[in-house]
């Protein structure tokens, strides 16, 4: 089948059928619901096909405005992108074809449109986007049958071809000229890719249609020499509205055109609209034909086909401008009327595509592609007032913006050379965006550190300052035991210094031996007692088997044991003094070391310092222990 879609196309049409998808026609049956509910419709099915299309479209327009219109359309781009760059890829490996990748792109999207037209050929408004543009040939073969297909006359041309063609050669006077030239560009669009397969009847049937649907839908302007018009205002319009604007946009001109066709009682206006007249009404007779090379013929008739079903829509006077616009140059160089109708043919073949589009996008190409999609900006109601948040261009308004014209090398060149500056710029740009990112990056890394830092610092200085709390507690906790036990021991010694004078045995014995009551004693009498007092001082001398000496020895002990207990602690804990007293004499050690490097680049000797003499000896000192001090407040 020559109709068969591209294999790319079938493959992006299961893929497209996921979440976005279902989604979005969930969207359109609820707007069509709707518009059943609306219009008393019980079932879709009971709808007429013309009517199931306008539902459809009207619930489509209805949600165009969504997220899910939007979602699905985007799925869809970049679904047809990926599956085409795979296809032209594997293409390019494998068949080593000349063709540029672009050239391949192309000729894919080509004929996946042809494909869809030959299917849905309503979709023929979508051409609308290819305005001032030349139509592929392919493109143009299928866009001018859709718009120039008339069901009726082809069905009466099938019936009646050979009689028709008969009647044709009896005919008493022949066709003029300008209707038999108006079939060459419909013969050129039909066979451009014919193949040798073609049937010959299948072609000559499409042109019949084609042709007498053509002829049939003429302006005026063009019937002005047929046999049996009359002139109709119309065709005055298209001339009057040329030579406005001659006189607005090429005033040079419009004066030379006016002073060659100049009457006598003529008003500047009519000399001016004689002389478009003059000019154009052979040329728009053949609609151009004769008058321009066939490329540029084919592209003025493609801008007129595509909306010759828009009554909004007329580009005639436009091309009509432009071509006269070309030519201004050689017209404004005449002096005679025949010198002046001369131009058109000598010098019309030579323009080319690129001018017209030039001049089609300088002046008209706001105006009449605005009337050639007024049609389609047809609003309707909103059915879901939630639909109405957002809205997505659709696809007919891809291109809607003017494709730059690049009509010479030099052109060419400085595009590119825009592009380059645009593309190092922007790499530029990207470039410092990631330098500033990697900064900020290592600034918020190195912020991090340091406050890891601070916290780690601020937890030790307060685990620091808890022992050290924990420290100075218990040392005061041990020096209170310490001064009770000193003064538990003070009382016991001052006990054993009274009882060195006042031991109740001694007494005890003295009272035993002194005699009982007697006269009062003599001299010899009382001195006995006193000699009594030594013997029983010196038997004081042992208390419990203890002299004052050995309590002495056992307090200034247990004094000794106090102060070492005080100064070192108990067992474990001496020892953990004894190691941080090593740590800390290591560490200051090591800070004297590092304060000799600092301060003198070397290490010192032990005595150098004291072989120095003053001052250099005291403010070395001085250095070396601020040097010092400043290690030990770092390391803490």
């Amino acid at each position: 089948n020559s109709f068969a879609a591209p294999q790319w196309l079938l493959k992006a049409r299961t893929i497209i059928e996921n979440s976005e998808w279902k989604a979005f026609t969930a969207d359109l049956f609820e707007a069509v619901q709707q518009q059943q509910t609306e219009n008393h419709v019980s079932f879709f099915a009971d709808l007429s096909e013309a009517e199931k299309a306008l539902f459809l479209e009207r619930a489509a327009k209805a949600i165009c405005r969504g997220n899910a219109h939007k979602d699905v359309i985007a799925h869809i781009g970049s679904s047809l992108e990926n599956i085409l760059s795979g296809v032209v890829a594997a293409q390019m490996s494998d068949s080593g074809a000349v063709s540029t990748k672009s050239d391949l792109f192309q000729s894919h999207v080509r004929d996946g449109m042809v494909n869809l037209l030959h299917k849905w050929p309503d979709m023929k408004s979508k051409l609308h986007i290819l305005f001032n543009h030349s139509l592929p040939s392919e493109i143009r073969k299928v866009a001018w049958r859709l718009y120039l297909s008339n069901t009726k006359v082809g069905s009466k041309a099938m019936r009646n071809v050979l009689s028709y063609y008969h009647r044709m050669q009896h005919f008493k006077t022949r066709l003029p000229d300008s209707e038999c030239v108006l079939l060459i560009p419909l013969v050129e669009a039909s066979v451009a890719d014919a193949t040798p397969s073609t049937s010959v009847d299948t072609v000559t049937t499409l042109l019949v249609e084609e042709y007498i649907t053509f002829m049939e839908c003429r302006p005026a302007f063009m019937r002005s020499q047929s046999p049996g018009a009359r002139d109709d205002a119309g065709s005055e319009e298209v001339f009057a509205e040329v030579a406005q604007m001659l006189d607005q946009k090429e005033q040079e001109l419009s004066n030379a055109v006016r002073e060659i066709h100049a009457r006598q009682g003529d008003s500047p206006h009519q000399s001016l609209l004689r002389g478009v007249k003059a000019i154009l009404q052979p040329i728009l007779t053949v609609f151009f034909v004769g008058y321009l090379n066939m490329t540029t013929l084919l592209y003025i008739w493609d801008q007129y086909i595509i909306g010759i079903d828009k009554p909004s829509y007329s580009c005639v006077p436009a091309f009509s401008f432009a071509f006269i616009q070309l030519l201004k140059d050689h017209l404004q160089a005449c002096r005679t009327e025949g010198e002046l109708a001369e131009v058109p043919k000598s010098r019309g073949p030579a323009l080319v595509v690129q001018q017209f589009r030039g001049v089609i996008s300088k002046h008209f190409h706001g105006d009449l592609y605005s009337a050639l999609t007024r049609d389609e900006a047809e609003t309707f109601p909103i059915l879901d007032p939630v639909q109405s948040s957002a809205f997505f261009p659709p696809w007919t308004h891809l291109s809607s913006k003017e494709l730059p014209l690049r009509t010479r090398p030099k052109d060419r060149r400085l595009a590119r050379e825009e592009r380059a500056a645009r593309r190092a710029d922007q790499q530029q740009r990207a470039e410092r965006e990631e330098q500033l990112q990697r900064l900020r990056s290592q600034e918020e890394r190195l912020q991090r550190q340091l406050e890891e830092t601070k916290r780690v610092g601020s937890e030790q200085k307060l685990f620091l300052e808890e022992q050290l709390a924990q420290e100075r507690q218990h040392r005061y906790e041990m020096q209170k035991r310490a001064e009770e036990q000193i003064s538990q021991l003070q009382d016991s010694l001052n006990d054993v210094e009274v009882l060195k004078f006042w031991n109740p045995t001694s007494i005890s014995r003295v009272e035993d031996l002194s005699p009982g009551p007697s006269p009062k004693p003599s001299a010899t009498a009382r001195t006995a007692p006193s000699s009594a007092v030594p013997i029983a001082v010196s038997a004081v001398r042992q208390v419990n088997g203890r002299t004052p000496g050995s309590v002495a020895a056992d307090l200034l002990q247990a004094v000794m044991q106090t102060a070492n207990t005080i100064v070192n602690g108990h067992n474990m804990e001496r020892e953990e003094l004894d190691s941080s007293t090593q740590d800390q004499l290591h560490s200051y050690r090591e800070a004297v070391r590092n304060a000799e490097l600092e301060v003198c680049g070397r290490y010192l000797d032990a005595d150098e310092v004291e072989h120095m003499t003053e001052p250099v000896k005291s403010e070395l000192k001085k250095r070396l222990a601020a040097a010092v001090k400043r290690g030990v407040e770092a390391r803490y």
